[in-house]
């Protein structure tokens, strides 16, 4: 019975790979109705996470069953049937082992060679076997799973696979620190529940949570005299005209970087004022780009004008010696001579000329650039096309909205370093990072750690939050204490600006689920509308980027109370099937979003 029902099953999945490989081909060079064509999408998708799961239970058959030990004939006989097997066929590649020696040491050697996969893929599809169906001792025998909680998730039809495949990589990074705690079953049980806890309340930040809370695992186990041995500022020397560091910070510290980066971004303060920002980088590489000509590049980031005299400050110009009578003369014949052709010198070559027409671009400054595609392109960024008409870099030529972030952030550290301490009021491109420390005033005083969060949602310690507390600039903000900023009921629509600040701490960012919009470009909405009796309070406010402000009172999802906590969001039914109220813990530490995913699944 088992027999035909294998043989069964295979000739099911040799059916299903020709039908998908069919259904592409049509689907990809058919004029889709865009209903379809999302349609399409979501199929494959839905293909792709069962693929994804049945790869993870063929490796544990190889390794079951010893696959790597069959005969040539049985790969062969394999090879044959293809994907249209009949039941001859299937029952020829039941397969014998080799008397011999055999083609594959081991089945990750067979998963890699035979199936032409890495082998660190083959390596890892067995290790997530170990973790998700059956481990294997020394002697051969099958165990249990190492992760028996997630090893259920897995098998569960709506559960993403690779979130569970993403977790049990998270945990088998803190396998060795695991096993050396007090009591590695009970913490290796409470990390899978987390993982799962995170997986079903919000698949889309769920990995990220978990990572964040290994490496604060981790982090809580090592002194402070560790983390401090590793801080600093490392120079990775120069690649490709460009100079390298790579920068390690305590989390205190690494939240005055953040916002920084927060005021940058932000076009409505005037640290973040487009106009000036973009003038700023304008002064600070247009002179590099004057000093060389159009479209060629600087080796070694050597101005053009290096060396020469007009360049240099008075007192590092050399005293010019008085010319010999005889240099004077030549220097006026060279100068005044008329030019002559060589006679062997070969003729001259317009570039222009030499470019066929479709690969020509704009003339920069008088000199020809070819496309990419071009034959007159040469390599190693000698040449570059990625300029404007007149010759400015696109990076320097575009709206400052549409640079890269990266790039912006690094002028916003830039005019700090520029400005010498010196912060006479405000000015464009020079922010004055603000540091945010929110506080869980119950969790202070019953566990006395993971009470202390910075407001771009990084974790930080209790004898950091203690030192930080002591410092100017920091703006301590204590959640569930006596202290609470009273509602003004109706009397104003308009939250004000106090009011404003405080939800900022409260919920970090946009409510709706998987948004990054940060709290200081959100806008504040009633829950409760205020047209329908809603008081304008602190309990019912919440807080929207423009876009999603805009989708809720267009009616695209509804916005629940959460009994003082973060508002929930109900997205519509075809995002979210079963219906179930939303948090978004984007911008919460991974021990938030735990705490906020498990209640939610318990709820």
């Amino acid at each position: 019975m088992d027999n035909e029902n294998t043989s069964l099953a295979l000739i099911q999945l040799a059916t299903a790979a020709r039908l998908l490989q069919s259904a592409t081909a049509t689907l990809a060079r058919a004029e889709l109705p865009p209903g379809h064509a999302a349609y399409f999408a979501w199929l494959v998708e839905q293909a792709g996470q069962r693929v994804t799961r049945a790869e993870i239970h063929a490796a544990d058959a190889v390794r079951r069953t010893g696959a790597h030990q069959l005969d040539e004939p049985s790969f062969q006989a394999i090879a044959d049937a293809g994907l249209a097997p009949d039941a001859a066929a299937i029952e020829s590649t039941r397969g014998h082992y080799s008397t011999g020696r055999s083609f594959y040491k081991e089945p990750a050697k067979l998963l890699g060679e035979w199936l032409n996969i890495s082998r660190s893929a083959a390596t890892t599809r067995l290790k997530q076997a170990d973790s998700l169906i059956a481990q294997v001792n020394e002697a051969g025998e099958r165990l249990g799973p190492r992760y028996p909680q997630l090893a259920e998730e897995f098998q569960r039809p709506e559960t993403q696979p690779r979130l569970v495949l993403g977790a049990t990589a998270q945990l088998s990074k803190i396998e060795p620190t695991l096993s050396e705690a007090p009591e590695p079953e009970q913490a290796r049980r409470e990390f899978e529940e987390d993982a799962i806890a995170l997986i079903r309340h919000e698949p889309s930040t769920a990995n990220r949570h978990l990572r964040g809370r290994v490496q604060e695992f981790l982090g809580e186990e090592r002194s402070l005299a560790a983390l401090l041995a590793e801080v600093g500022l490392y120079p990775c020397g120069m690649r490709n005209g460009l100079v390298y560091y790579r920068l390690v910070l305590l989390p205190q510290d690494a939240e005055l970087i953040e916002s920084a980066n927060e005021q940058i971004d932000h076009p409505g303060t005037i640290a973040g004022n487009r106009e000036e920002l973009k003038n700023l980088a304008m002064q600070q590489y247009l002179r590099m780009q004057q000093a060389t000509p159009a479209g060629v590049s600087n080796d070694g980031a050597i101005p053009g004008d290096w060396g020469e005299a007009q360049s240099m400050p008075d007192w590092a110009r050399a005293p010019d010696p008085q010319p010999a009578p005889q240099d004077v003369a030549e220097a006026t014949a060279s100068c005044t001579a008329p030019a002559t052709e060589e006679k062997n010198s070969p003729p001259q070559t317009d570039l222009a000329q030499t470019v066929p027409e479709q690969d020509k671009l704009p003339a920069v400054n008088g000199i020809p650039t070819v496309n990419s595609a071009g034959r007159g392109q040469q390599t190693n960024n000698s040449w570059s096309t990625d300029s404007s008409a007149d010759g400015m870099p696109t990076e320097l030529s575009q709206p400052f909205e549409e640079l890269r972030p990266e790039f912006r952030h690094l002028l916003g550290l830039l005019s700090i370093l520029r400005s010498d301490g010196v912060v006479e009021g405000k000015r464009p491109g020079l922010v004055q990072p603000q540091v945010t420390v929110i506080l869980d005033y119950a969790k202070m005083l019953s566990l006395g750690k993971n009470f202390a969060v910075t407001a771009n949602g990084l974790p930080i310690s209790a004898g950091a939050a203690r030192t930080m507390l002591c410092n100017a600039g920091i703006l301590p903000v204590v959640l569930g204490g006596k202290s609470k900023i009273l509602d003004i009921g109706q009397e104003n629509r308009f939250f004000p600006k106090y009011m404003h600040r405080a939800l900022q701490a409260k919920y970090r960012g946009c409510a709706y689920p998987g948004c990054s919009m940060p709290a200081s470009r959100c806008e504040v909405d009633h829950i409760q509308p205020w047209e329908e009796g809603g008081a304008t309070s602190v309990d019912n406010g919440c807080l929207f980027c423009p876009m999603h402000h805009h989708a809720r009172h267009c009616g695209l999802f509804r916005v629940i109370a959460n009994d003082g906590g973060p508002p929930m969001v109900l997205l519509p039914k075809n995002l979210d099937p079963e219906q179930r109220p939303r948090l978004n813990t984007h911008w919460f530490s991974p021990s938030e979003a735990i705490e906020i995913a498990r209640g939610a699944n318990t709820s």
